[in-house]
């Protein structure tokens, strides 16, 4: 596992990376595959990783927190972010105009925008496609999210995380028998 993580120039990354790699590791463990999976470790062509044919998993990390999901039901995908103060006219683009209506007319405008942000990331990793699809070819309706030219629909399910941060999972299956293992973990590197 030391290379990819030693990669990251950041310590705080480094670290961030080394305690997802453990998420998953226990996510494994808990789906009954052994810790030795991770030497299996492959990425996809747009960076999405990869342990073992029957075993799904994501991971996000943020400014304090590491997220990973971890499920035999099929591709997922988990995006968290930190609620900070940022200039929204940034992103405007990115959006379709009622999704930024929607922004614009929240009690929490910031909450809002960070909601969408990762409701529309978790789709895009759970996809496997990344940032290498355009977020205004993502369409929102409700809990559900459809890329464009695709004929099935992923499920949106927010995370329970600490406040102060949101997070949400993509998913084909929405059903409680198939809800994926969720593990976070504080990463307050700061010093």
């Amino acid at each position: 596992m030391h290379a990819p993580i030693h990669r990251y120039k950041r310590w705080q990354d480094r670290q961030a990376a080394l305690l997802g790699r453990l998420l998953v590791r226990a996510g494994l463990e808990l789906e009954r595959h052994p810790a030795s999976t991770l030497e299996n470790w492959r990425v996809g062509p747009f960076g999405k990783p990869a342990v073992a044919q029957d075993i799904f998993f994501n991971l996000s990390h943020t400014d304090g927190l590491v997220v990973c999901a971890v499920t035999r039901s099929g591709e997922i995908g988990i995006d968290c972010e930190k609620v900070r103060p940022i200039d929204l006219n940034d992103f405007v683009r990115l959006f379709s105009s009622e999704s930024w209506q929607a922004i614009e007319t929240a009690p929490d405008r910031l909450r809002a925008f960070f909601d969408a942000w990762t409701q529309r990331e978790a789709v895009l990793k759970a996809d496997g496609c990344g940032l290498s699809l355009p977020m205004e070819r993502l369409r929102m309706a409700g809990n559900q999210a459809f890329l464009a030219d695709a004929a099935e629909s992923w499920s949106m399910l927010p995370v329970e995380v600490p406040i102060g941060y949101v997070c949400h999972l993509a998913i084909r299956t929405a059903s409680e028998s198939h809800l994926p293992i969720i593990r976070h973990a504080a990463a307050d590197f700061s010093i």
